[in-house]
């Protein structure tokens, strides 16, 4: 490839085929430049914008990421677990690809589904590149390429010994981290032998509530639970036992003061009030705004030259990722009835009462551990060809240990404190109640998958070698599962056949004026997909259930140099997701059941008749893939005038048909009209001779098939902008760059009869618009960075879907209490200096993320709007949601200290 990209020579060899002793990356080694609109990333880039992990990365400046929440930052809900997830145009995390030197990760066991493979325990410094993928890509990679794709590739080649040691810490003092990595490369005296291994370690403190005062003014008074304890009676206004009666319903009493050192003239104070301070608990204070994080991650590369044409590999891939999290102590922190007399009950009836358990709290873990081994042989068979055949075996496993929450009524049951007495009563009966065992699950899936590759050049023109990619795979997955007291396996079988040609047709030459360049890719892909499922033991279908289908996708697209500065591409691509363990479960699965009404609607094709009684499935409906299209097209523009400059646009629209979709049972009356769209929808009785003497066309109504389908759609169109310009200066090397994603459309639509919603900018949905952008000096040794994120404002209100969540949206603003949530703006720097081989000074990087201290905006809106409760007319939640948006980061400005030692 020429320096600036323009003569690019086409590839269509994986890595390990053409130069394995730099990298094993089985995929086609892929571009910026390339004709689909690839992002490749260094690992130099990910190592300066100081993040921890790879998500970490992803979320921050990866601008096509969507992804809203991570796993961290809902630890209480997610036992802990900071697995990585990611999101490409807002499909979902099970419609991104994920891979690691070309090759799929073993999924994250899961009892509906197979999970997005978990990245976070790759360390930055173990990272080569990483290219995504932001198209439809089943005609190369697959299922579940939807949205696009995400391939990490590992450093391999290195010869000595490295180590860098890596300290973080917030401005508060809290929230520190620490990373130390190991690597080391060498080769035997013949150099027919490479050995490469990179260890590494880290640890992060994480983030409570209570070491945020920001968070903690905007959780207060969002749920009943405080610092002290709350009152309410059961009916009328409370009244003391031989004493007066409150003029109000509600009422506090410190819980550092008893009755019998005036707590009784606190309560009557403090009528008509509650305490709105976040309680110095599990549910408040000590709950966990970002889990207690642990990595471990170790790769061992060994390659062998047998012969000049002959080479073999064994590769191993070690991670492991545990997150740790505080939580409530009970499992409801809700109100709870206390009888007269009962537990220090003052009152001369039966109370409410909302009680803190202070310094109390539970711990959830969850960790993610993933092996990966492969091992193969490549053969050189001459005139440019080879070929690879490997074999992996690899293991994914999640181990979640919960913590069993007491409920606060059978604590009060078993301790009979006297909630009355004071603090030192109230915690003195929480040491001696001992909740329940943790509750431990894991599952662990593993998966073999067997390779066999052949890539080389078909013939040679002027304008270069047209080269040919083939590929044939089989991969199983296994899941033990327990479903319902039925044993078996969840299994996943793909076998796939691939090609990928690219031809050049026209060498870049004036001569050949708008057609100078032009060069072809066709990929094809073809997936049988088989699927063996666990079923409920109860309904009367089998123990287990085997769906099989096959599906082809392809890739087609182009580029060409119409002047010599412009470079214009175009592809169009395909893609597909299989249906889920869930889904296809539950579509045999469903029961049939008697309508909940009817008689009140007329049937359109028995005109003047009632519906009479008729029966419902949930289940038994076949289901066919998800589909997916992606028409892409954009340029890139690298002015002679201005070397160093390089602009890229790209557009791409992705229509998805056959979404798995359930149809709303309220909605049973619209199904008519698509009774002759798909057939078995509605299943009639037989037409008699009297109906059709009646003007009748069908049959009596039997059943209404409301069982899982593949009636939705959707469509996403994406505008990504790119600016990079590398210049020489007296001074030294400066890089300006800028990169934004305007998110211009993505309608959903649930059903074939309900209308399109949008999702941009709303709760739960991706926001219209990020960008990132800075400047990197270099000059000699010494380098600097500044680097800016911006996240555009978004509705507090969530996607309209048939009118659903209007009363959702409406609690959302009321939570709020604004619109909108304002957009965002972080300024990451950093400084270093690089030693030269052979120093004997280390390399050195001290970096501060988020270096003005911007605070996250304010967000109090609940994660669930189920069990929603009215006090004094306030509505109030249990769960009181995260507390800033997820955009933000809650540890505020941080700083990074980097040293690294080559030996």
């Amino acid at each position: 490839m020429s320096k600036d990209g323009r003569g690019e020579a086409p590839t269509t060899v994986p890595e390990l085929l053409v130069i394995a002793r730099r990298s094993l990356n089985a995929d086609i080694p892929r571009s910026r430049d390339d004709i689909q609109p690839y992002q490749v990333t260094t690992g130099d880039d990910v190592a300066n914008a100081q993040a921890a992990t790879i998500e970490d990365f992803m979320r921050s400046r990866l601008t096509d990421n969507t992804q809203a929440v991570a796993q961290s930052q809902t630890p209480t809900l997610n036992f802990g677990s900071s697995r990585s997830t990611i999101d490409l145009g807002g499909f979902g995390e099970s419609q991104t690809l994920v891979l690691v030197d070309g090759r799929r990760l073993p999924s994250v066991p899961n009892l509906g589904a197979f999970l997005q493979a978990d990245l976070n325990a790759i360390a930055p410094e173990m990272i080569e590149r990483i290219e995504v993928l932001t198209s439809s890509a089943g005609g190369i990679y697959g299922p579940g390429a939807i949205g696009g794709v995400v391939n990490v590739v590992l450093k391999r080649r290195f010869e000595g010994l490295d180590l860098t040691s890596t300290i973080g810490l917030s401005d508060h003092g809290d929230s520190g981290r620490w990373r130390l990595n190991a690597r080391w490369g060498g080769a035997s005296a013949s150099g027919a032998t490479r050995v490469t291994v990179n260890l590494d370690h880290a640890q992060d403190q994480g983030l409570r509530i209570g070491q945020r005062s920001f968070i903690h003014s905007a959780l207060d008074g969002l749920q009943p639970v405080a610092a002290n304890i709350n009152i309410t009676p059961f009916f009328a206004n409370l009244a003391f036992v031989n004493g007066p009666t409150l003029t109000s319903d509600i009422t506090f009493l410190p819980l550092s003061t008893g009755l019998g050192a005036g707590g009784r003239e606190a309560l009557i104070a403090n009528a008509g009030k509650y305490d709105r301070t976040i309680p110095p608990d599990g549910s408040g204070a000590l709950k966990s705004m970002l889990p207690r994080t642990k990595t471990t991650a170790a790769l061992l590369s060994v390659h062998h030259d047998f012969t000049s044409r002959l080479e073999g590999f064994v590769d191993v891939l070690y991670l492991a990722n545990k997150g740790v999290t505080s939580v409530p102590w009970f499992s409801s922190q809700d109100r709870v009835a206390v009888a007269q007399g009962a537990n220090g009950n003052p009152f001369a009836q039966t109370i409410y009462v909302a009680f803190p358990t202070p310094g109390f709290a539970g711990t959830s873990s969850t960790e993610n551990q993933t092996f990966r081994a492969t091992v193969g042989a490549i053969a050189h068979i001459g005139r440019g060809w080879s070929t690879d055949l490997d074999l992996t075996a690899a293991r994914s496993r999640v181990r979640t240990v919960a913590f069993n929450p007491a409920t606060p009524e059978s604590f009060l049951s078993v301790t009979k404190v006297n909630l009355f007495e004071g603090a030192n009563a109230l915690e003195a009966a929480l040491a001696s109640y001992k909740p329940l065992p943790p509750s431990i699950d894991v599952k662990e899936n593993s998966m073999v998958d067997a390779n066999l590759r052949l890539a080389g050049p078909v013939f040679r023109t002027a304008a270069g070698a047209t080269t040919l990619s083939l590929l044939l795979e089989a991969r199983r997955q296994a899941t033990p599962t327990n479903f319902y007291g039925t044993l078996s396996d969840q299994i996943e079988r793909v076998y796939s056949g691939y090609a990928e040609l690219r031809a050049p047709i026209f060498p870049l030459d004036g001569r050949f004026g708008l057609v100078s360049g032009l060069e072809l890719q066709l990929a094809g892909r073809t997936d049988y997909f088989d699927l063996t499922i666990p079923t409920l033991a109860s309904q009367s279908a089998p123990p287990t259930l085997r769906r099989t289908q096959d599906t082809s996708t392809f890739t087609a697209g182009f580029k060409v140099f119409p002047l010599e500065d412009l470079m214009v591409r175009a592809s169009y691509s395909t893609g597909y997701l299989p249906p889920n363990a869930d889904q296809f479960r539950q579509g045999a699965d469903g029961p049939v059941r008697d309508a909940i009404f009817s008689g009140r609607t007329q049937d359109p094709k028995r005109p003047g008749e009632r519906l009479p009684r008729y029966l419902v499935r949930e289940g038994g409906s076949p289901l066919g893939p998800e589909r997916a299209k992606t028409l892409s097209t954009g340029f890139v523009l690298k002015p002679a005038r201005l070397p160093g400059l390089r602009v890229s646009m790209d557009y791409s629209r992705t229509e998805k048909t056959d979404v798995i979709g359930e149809i709303p049972y309220a909605y049973y009356n619209r199904l008519f009209s698509l009774e002759d769209q798909f057939p078995g929808l509605i299943q009639r009785g037989p037409l008699t001779a009297e109906d059709s003497a009646k003007g009748y066309t069908a049959g009596p109504l039997v059943l209404v098939d409301l069982s899982p389908k593949n009636l939705g759609s959707s469509r996403t169109d994406i505008l990504d902008v790119n600016l990079d310009h590398q210049q020489e200066t007296p001074l030294g090397g400066v890089h300006l760059y800028v990169h934004a994603t305007w998110l211009m459309n993505s309608t959903q639509r649930a059903w074939a009869y309900s209308k399109p919603y949008q999702t941009i900018g709303r709760l739960e949905g991706p926001l219209p618009f990020r960008a990132n952008g800075g400047v990197d000096f270099r000059r000699g040794a010494w380098m600097t960075s500044l680097n800016a994120q911006f996240y555009s404002d978004y509705r507090t209100s969530y996607p309209d879907i048939d009118g659903d969540n209007a009363i959702r949206s409406e609690i959302a603003r009321r939570y709020q209490g604004a619109d909108k949530i304002a957009s965002q703006t972080f300024i990451d720097v950093s400084l270093g200096r690089v030693a030269e081989p052979g120093s004997a000074w280390p390399s050195i990087r001290l970096g501060v993320r988020n270096l003005l201290g911007q605070r996250p905006p304010r967000v109090v809106i609940p994660f669930d709007m189920t069990g929603l409760d009215v006090i004094n007319g306030i509505i109030y939640e249990v769960d009181q949601g995260m507390g800033y948006s997820s955009y933000g980061d809650p540890r505020g400005r941080r700083f990074e200290l980097s040293i690294s030692r080559r030996f």
